[in-house]
């Protein structure tokens, strides 16, 4: 699985010079935006198969038993809210919903590539204006933006970046999370989004 001409998702220098790899397996929701607020670039990147306790915070991530969906599936992206997003390959618009509950994805968009698929969570209501399923989609084209916590599931501005190779019957969604004993099958579904991405800071 190779992608050598991908475009950039958000505004960062390919070469990883404007953007900080972040871990936030033992940090606090809560912290989130001041460990963001040390770093020396405007962007942080981090996440892929990290195990986080933060999910539990929101009963959208728990089951009837009381276990916890905690194993991220994606990339975060930090950023400034309004900062652009953008396809890094060809595509179509899958689908894509508003997934308003808290501690949900807010504004979501899936995209179809060849072979591939790509999620875009937490984005501005903005993003879903005017979209269409099966619209055509360019590399490199803007798609949205980061969103507000008031619109993007009240959390911190940042994208939620995920490669799916097969989303079955999801539509304008697609679990970010699983829970640990299940984790091996649903990140074989959706494989390390670096892989696309190519940033030598990961």
């Amino acid at each position: 699985m190779q992608f050598p001409d991908a475009h950039p998702v958000l505004p960062y220098a390919p070469d990883g010079s404007n953007i900080s790899a972040i871990s936030l397996a033992e940090t606090d929701i809560n912290d989130v935006e001041s460990l963001l607020a040390t770093l020396n670039t405007p962007y942080a990147i981090g996440g892929y198969a990290e195990d986080r306790a933060f999910y539990r915070r929101s009963a959208n991530f728990a089951n009837a038993e009381g276990d916890y969906r905690s194993v991220h599936l994606g990339l975060d992206l930090w950023g400034p809210v309004g900062t652009p997003v953008f396809a890094p390959l060809n595509a179509t618009v899958h689908s894509f919903a508003d997934n308003a509950h808290p501690g949900d994805y807010g504004p979501t968009i899936l995209l179809a590539h060849e072979g591939i698929f790509t999620l875009y969570g937490h984005l501005d209501t903005a993003s879903l204006l005017g979209l269409k399923e099966g619209q055509l989609i360019r590399a490199g084209q803007q798609i949205g933006r980061l969103g507000a916590p008031h619109e993007n599931g009240n959390w911190p501005p940042h994208l939620h970046f995920q490669l799916i190779l097969d989303p079955g019957s999801w539509r304008g969604d697609y679990p970010g999370v699983a829970f640990k004993k299940d984790s091996a099958w649903w990140l074989k579904n959706s494989p390390n989004p670096n892989l696309l991405l190519q940033l030598p800071i990961l």
